[in-house]
Parts: C-alpha cells; structure tokens; sequence
C-alpha cells in the first residue's frame, strides 16, 4: 500500500483521534472528527517534546506559516529567558493511542 492509500485507509477506518508514526520522530498522522457541518479530516500532529497535545496542522500553507515563525532567529532567545523566567518545567506522561505506522 503506498503513502496516499495508507492515509485514506486511515481516514476512512480509523476512529476518532487515533494517531499513525510515521518515520519521523514526533511526527503522527491524526485522524480529526467531523464537527458540524466539517468532515472529517486528517492532521499531522507535531509533538516533539512527548506531551499530551502538540500542534495539529492540516494544510502546507499552515506549516510554512508555522515554519517562517518557527525559524525566526530571535525565537530562541525568547524561549530562553522564558525558562528562566518560568523555571524548569514539570514533565508529563504522553499517552498517544498510536494504532498504526506509515512508511515513506
């Protein structure tokens, strides 16, 4: 099964929320539900750092907005002296209900 069929096999069967790997460290394939009158949808959800939540984006233009901000030089800087100013942050237990991996 290649990429794309493995993707509308997941979209079709899946269940609400449930995630696929991919070959990417922190990246999952999410399946969204249906919302009003908005069907259901799949998301690339990034969650690098094993939380609970990570950012769902559903579009490439999402992602290259994220990834222009993403890359700003002064970005880490800012996270920086949040830390300091925030202290060392607690960790918490990821629970991601993985149902499957993709392979590309």
């Amino acid at each position: 099964m290649d990429l794309k069929e493995a993707l509308e096999n997941h979209l079709e069967n899946a269940k609400d929320w449930e995630k696929l790997k991919t070959p990417i460290e922190g990246v999952f394939v999410v399946k969204m539900p249906a919302k009003g009158r908005f069907p259901a949808k799949l998301a690339i959800e990034i969650n690098a750092a094993g939380k609970r939540k990570g950012l769902f984006l559903t579009t490439l233009n999402q992602f290259k907005a994220f990834y222009e901000v993403f890359t700003n030089e002064k970005l880490p800087e800012l996270f920086e002296k949040i830390d300091e100013v925030n202290g060392e942050e607690k960790s918490e237990e990821s629970s991601p209900e993985v149902v499957g991996e993709l392979d590309f």
